[in-house]
């Protein structure tokens, strides 16, 4: 990001990229983004800085939300229920600790703890911003944890959907057009041999 200071939007493209393959990890970038390189709360202003950590949110809740939809699907066999089991309590583990790890850090700045906070050069004004900030912050996540958590106990709640009934298929019988007879075909029309002048 540092290289990418003058575009940040490029930036962030490559830690997406970096993201899908498991180069980074999601708590790898959060750390780093706010806890890191926290500039004394002034990391708040920066809206590529949200624009990563949101990113990076939503990448989490998404794989928790397919594997959620995984489970909901009729029809799997046991062995395959238990494993998508295991791996949405792994991942919601995941997630819940990467909100606590968001939280914690917007907390510092919110309440004003961070020890680069108290550095005599921030004015008091700038104080002021970088604590309101922190509480915006802060209220957004922890929305976003509820709508998440919420939406995962409603799911799992809800009864399996009915498998689809496999489509019927409707056998007709083709009309074939009767063999000539006599130079007749079936319709009574003469049938003309081809070959023949």
């Amino acid at each position: 990001m540092e290289y990418w200071k003058h575009q940040p939007g490029v930036g962030l493209n490559i830690i997406d990229k970096l993201l899908n393959y498991t180069i980074l990890t999601p708590m790898s970038v959060i750390e780093w983004a706010i806890v890191d390189h926290a500039q004394r709360g002034t990391v708040l202003s920066e809206a590529w800085i949200y624009e990563m950590i949101s990113g990076t949110v939503g990448k989490v809740t998404n794989r928790v939300r397919q594997i959620v939809a995984a489970l909901r699907r009729p029809g799997l066999p046991e062995e395959q229920v238990g494993l998508l089991k295991e791996t949405l309590e792994r991942e919601m583990s995941d997630m819940t600790t990467l909100f606590r790890c968001i939280d914690d850090a917007l907390l510092s700045f919110r309440d004003g703890n961070q020890d680069q906070m108290e550095a005599d050069s921030q004015s008091q004004n700038e104080s002021t911003l970088v604590r309101t900030w922190g509480a915006r912050w802060m209220r957004v996540f922890q929305r976003k944890y509820a709508v998440e958590e919420n939406w995962i106990k409603e799911e799992l709640a809800k009864p399996l959907p009915e498998p689809e009934p496999e489509p019927v298929q409707d056998f007709k019988m083709d009309m074939k057009e009767e063999p000539a007879v006599n130079g007749q075909n079936g319709t009574g029309h003469e049938t003309i041999d081809e070959g023949i002048e």
